[in-house]
């Protein structure tokens, strides 16, 4: 078994009958966040009436501990969470808005301790 040697795993796709892209990217359960970074990050993703987040989950390793966190309807939410297996993050927004995931990949990526 080969391990990549990329810190993530992304994954993209988009729906061509509705007008939205998503995209999602995994990490080793190693991989731990600063809480108070990512936890900033997804208030501030609810909050922006530019992008438009339509759904925001993801689950982390953070220094606070296993946590999910989400957006839906435009409301921030989270709560801890027993599972162990990886962090990983999906985000669904308006197609028009695909050239922004890769500058949402940098912001999640800085929110991993020691970056």
């Amino acid at each position: 078994l080969q391990v990549p040697d990329r810190m993530f795993q992304p994954h993209t796709s988009a729906n061509t009958d509705e007008p939205y892209a998503q995209s999602g990217w995994t990490w080793p359960a190693g991989t731990v966040f600063v809480y108070r970074k990512l936890h900033h990050l997804f208030k501030s993703l609810a909050a922006d009436l530019d992008l438009r987040v339509t759904r925001a989950k993801g689950i982390f390793h953070t220094d606070h501990g296993w946590l999910l966190m989400e957006i839906a309807a435009g409301a921030f939410h989270q709560r801890g969470i027993q599972y162990r297996l990886q962090s990983r993050c999906q985000l669904i927004t308006l197609e028009k808005y695909r050239g922004r995931f890769r500058v949402l990949e940098s912001d999640i990526n800085a929110c991993r301790r020691n970056c």
